[in-house]
């Protein structure tokens, strides 16, 4: 077992103490910021929703960038979801914190702390949790869903007007998905499942209250599966048909591929990293306590999901795998979070208590430089935080790669993913898409009688990547073009340099393009034009 020194420490006591935290570029720099939410208090948290008393942004390296509300108090965040989320949430291309504080909803300019919208609440019992869904179908995420603590939500629209209300038995912090396909976000409230107009679709026949909810298409692509999780966990169709029933009790599960060399991903209770496959079947389970287990991806080359906890006893954090054998120890334990801070597609552990962030890094990391130098939108793994609700693996940021570009209108995606937030906007652009792109953007092709051994005749990019084979733009000793390959600032910039163009991406060679830098280049290649 390998212990991790490379950390930085940072001082965040003048947040209060109990906070929890989100994660977000909040001033534009491409760096991931902290926001340290203080948790008001409540006369009974049984029956009362927390709202956030005091906001204080942080930044990476330890400044503090401002402070909203009052720090003092002796509530602390242990066991319940905070309403704040960061979000893009006027789609002006920078982001915002969305906080339910002092009886209002607050739209917060994340630079500067303005408060650029505000609202009454339409009932004085909201708190506990912020959902941003799509209701409207316009492809973008702008509708904001309010609840109390167990029995009453409210959608509202893009100008913050209540689109509808519902009274039911809906758990904890809702979960939204397109379950049918029509464009428009569905909601799962607890054991109620709801249409984008508020309209109660199916509800699950289950005893007490939902904790946990997750939907993913664990068997066929394109046929979502609803995860409910109240005294069992049950498997429902998008239709409501109950696939299979598992005599668990679970606060959160996750949904992901956790062992080697599998079809379909497993379900791990978080609770007691208790480890089942896709039907429900028991495979095992970590005879030990872990404290605030918590999935981590991308920490590390080797491309495996961790989960992060410490035993009662420890005074370390240790990371183990999906087969829970011990693989890293971080010598530091509080509460976990975890994000790619500088956009580079490593993920870094942020441990933290009152006082304290130690952040961990599995090589030494400069965290005072983002890995691009613009802002970076907010992917769902970070706008619908939830203590209860953990995104399945596949749906993080870097498991959407698959686009059809010969199809579209390369202007129309280069303006849909620079400007859109969708999970695939920080996918990786492959050499063979690049090409395609720009081949299609320049309008360039030309006959040629001989192609890289490795480009299929059949693929959409075999045109394009032949003519730039007969210009010269591409050459191989090997007669090798890697096409899956993702694609690095250096051999992008290479490739632009011989097509002459003046634009380049002027970020770290190494780091590889995503789907919103190279949608970024395009439009700076048509204004240029």
């Amino acid at each position: 077992m390998e212990t991790i020194n490379f950390k930085t420490s940072i001082n965040i006591s003048s947040a209060g103490g109990g906070c929890a935290m989100r994660l977000g570029d909040i001033d534009g720099d491409g760096r991931m910021e902290l926001i340290m939410i203080k948790p008001e208090a409540v006369s009974d948290k049984r029956y009362f929703s927390h709202k956030a008393a005091a906001l204080t942004a942080i930044s990476a390296d330890g400044e503090l960038l401002w402070q909203l509300g009052n720090t003092e108090g002796d509530e602390t965040y242990t066991d319940f979801d905070l309403p704040v989320q960061i979000y893009d949430i006027d789609k002006d291309g920078k982001n915002e914190v969305i906080a339910v504080m002092g009886g209002e909803l607050l739209i917060i300019d994340g630079k500067t702390a303005e408060i650029k919208k505000q609202i009454a609440l339409p009932d004085k019992n909201i708190g506990g949790s912020v959902t941003i869904a799509d209701l409207e179908g316009s492809g973008y995420a702008q509708n904001i869903i309010l609840k109390n603590k167990f029995s009453h939500l409210w959608a509202l629209d893009a100008n913050l007007n209540v689109l509808w209300d519902f009274e039911g038995n809906i758990g904890h912090a809702p979960v939204v998905y397109d379950i049918n396909g029509d464009g428009r976000e569905e909601i799962i409230a607890g054991y109620n499942v709801l249409s984008a107009t508020g309209e109660l679709l199916w509800k699950a026949d289950m005893p007490h209250h939902a904790h946990s909810v997750c939907v993913e298409c664990l068997y066929k692509p394109d046929e979502p599966v609803i995860l409910i999780c109240g005294p069992s966990i049950r498997a429902y169709t998008a239709s409501g048909e109950l696939l299979w029933e598992l005599s668990e009790q679970a606060g959160n599960i996750v949904i992901g591929k956790f062992r080697d060399n599998i079809k379909e991903p497993d379900i791990l209770i978080l609770d007691n990293l208790s480890l089942f496959d896709s039907r429900g079947g028991f495979l095992y389970q970590k005879n030990e306590t872990i404290y605030l287990p918590t999935p981590v991806t991308g920490f590390d080359t080797s491309g495996k999901t961790y989960i992060a906890g410490h035993k009662k006893e420890d005074i370390c954090t240790t990371l183990y795998d999906g087969y829970m054998r011990a693989c890293y120890t971080l010598p530091t334990f509080g509460n976990i979070a975890c994000g790619d801070l500088l956009g580079d597609g490593n993920t870094q552990i942020l441990i933290y208590n009152d006082e304290t962030v130690d952040i961990y890094s599995a090589a030494q990391t400069d965290l005072t430089t983002a890995a691009r130098p613009y802002p970076r939108q907010q992917p769902k793994q970070y706008y619908n935080v939830s203590l209860h609700n953990t995104l399945p693996l596949s749906q993080l940021s870097q498991g959407y790669v698959v686009d059809d570009f010969a199809s579209q209108n390369i202007l129309k995606w280069a303006d849909t993913y620079s400007t859109l937030n969708r999970y695939n906007s920080f996918a990786k652009v492959s050499r063979s898409e690049f090409v395609l792109l720009l081949a299609s953007l320049l309008n360039l092709k030309e006959e040629f009688s001989e192609n890289f051994a490795d480009v299929p005749k059949e693929s959409t990019f075999y045109e394009a990547v032949g003519t730039f084979k007969k210009l010269g733009i591409l050459k191989s000793e090997d007669n090798l073009f890697l096409p899956e390959q993702p694609i690095t600032v250096a051999y992008a910039n290479e490739i632009l340099d011989k097509l002459s163009i003046p634009v380049a991406f002027n970020f770290n060679e190494k780091y590889e393009i995503s789907k919103q830098d190279m949608a970024r280049l395009i439009q700076s290649l048509n204004s240029a034009s």
